[in-house]
C-alpha cells in the first residue's frame, strides 16, 4: 500500500532539515531514563519523516530502535503511565509502516499490542483523556485492516467501539475540536463499511453525522484547512452513496487514521 502522499522538491527539503533537528534528539547520551525517553522521541519523529519521505526501511529501523527503548523503559518502570503511553504509540507507528508496507498479519499484531497496552494504561490512569483517545483509534486501526482483508464483522465491531470512546470523549471534552473530528472521522469509517456491505440506509445516517460535525468545524474554525478537507471528504461520500444506483462509483474515503501526517501525534 503505497502512500498517496505527492511530495514537492521544497517539501522533502523541508522534512529533511526537520530530520536533522530530531536526530539531534536522537543523538542524546545519558542512561538516565528521561535521557533514553528522549531519545526514543527523536527516533519517533526521526521514523516520522522518512515514512512521508517513503523512505520504508529508514523508517522502520528509526521505528523499532524507539519501540526498543521503550520497551526497555517499560520493563524498568512499569508504573509510569507515560512510559506505557509512549510505548503503544510505537506499536502504532510500527503497524502504519507495516499496513503501507503490505505487511497486514504483522500490522494487526503491532496494532492489538498498542491496544493492549492503551487498555491496561487507561484502567490504571483514568484522567489521561489521550489514552482513551489513542485507543479509540486502534479501533480504527484494526478496523481499517479488518477491512482490508474482508472480515466486514469484525470490522464493524471495532469501529462502533471506536464511536463509543469518542462520544464519550467529545461528551467529557466538547471544546476540543481534535476530538469532534475523530468522531466525525469515525463516522465515515462506518459508513464506508456500511455502504460496502449492502446497508446504504444505515451508511447515509453514519455520513450525515460526519457531514453535520464537520460542517460544525469549518463554521467554527475556519482557517483551517484541514476541516475544509474532511468537509469535502464527507460531502464526496454522501453523494457517492446517493449515485451508487446509477453504476460503479468510488469506494467511500477518509479511513485512514493520521497516516502517514501525524502517527506519533495521534495515535493513530
Amino acid at each position: 500500500m503505497a502512500s498517496n502522499r505527492t511530495l514537492t522538491e521544497e517539501n522533502k527539503t523541508f522534512l529533511r532539515s526537520i530530520i536533522q533537528q530530531f536526530e539531534g534528539m536522537a543523538a542524546i547520551t545519558g542512561d538516565d531514563a528521561e535521557s533514553r525517553s528522549i531519545r526514543a522521541a527523536g527516533l519517533a519523529r526521526v521514523g516520522l519523516m522518512r515514512h512521508r519521505l517513503g523512505e520504508w526501511k529508514e523508517t522502520e529501523a528509526a521505528y523499532t530502535a524507539a519501540l526498543t527503548i521503550r520497551q526497555q523503559l517499560v520493563a524498568e518502570f512499569p508504573t509510569r503511565p507515560d512510559f506505557g503511553h509512549d510505548l503503544a504509540v510505537s506499536h502504532k507507528n510500527l503497524g502504519m509502516l507495516l499496513r503501507y508496507t503490505d505487511r497486514l498479519k504483522e500490522a494487526e499484531a503491532a496494532h492489538t499490542e498498542a491496544q493492549a497496552i492503551l487498555k491496561r494504561v487507561a484502567a490504571e490512569s483514568p484522567n489521561r483523556p489521550e489514552v482513551p483517545k489513542d485507543l479509540a483509534a486502534s479501533y480504527i486501526n484494526l478496523g481499517n485492516l479488518r477491512m482490508d482483508t474482508g472480515r466486514h464483522q469484525e470490522a464493524e465491531t471495532a469501529y462502533s467501539q471506536a464511536l463509543g470512546i469518542y462520544k464519550q470523549l467529545t461528551a467529557e471534552f466538547p471544546n476540543r475540536p481534535d476530538l469532534q473530528h475523530d468522531l466525525a472521522f469515525s463516522y465515515n469509517c462506518q459508513g464506508n463499511l456500511l455502504r460496502d456491505t449492502g446497508r446504504p440506509k444505515e451508511a447515509e445516517s453514519a455520513y450525515t453525522e460526519a457531514l453535520t460535525i464537520h460542517q460544525q468545524l469549518v463554521a467554527e474554525f475556519p482557517m483551517r484547512p484541514e476541516f475544509q478537507q474532511h468537509l469535502a471528504t464527507s460531502y464526496i461520500n454522501l453523494e457517492n452513496l446517493h449515485a451508487q444506483r446509477h453504476g460503479p462509483v468510488q469506494r467511500g474515503r477518509s479511513c485512514l487514521h493520521r497516516s502517514p501526517d501525524s502517527p506519533e501525534a495521534s495515535g493513530y
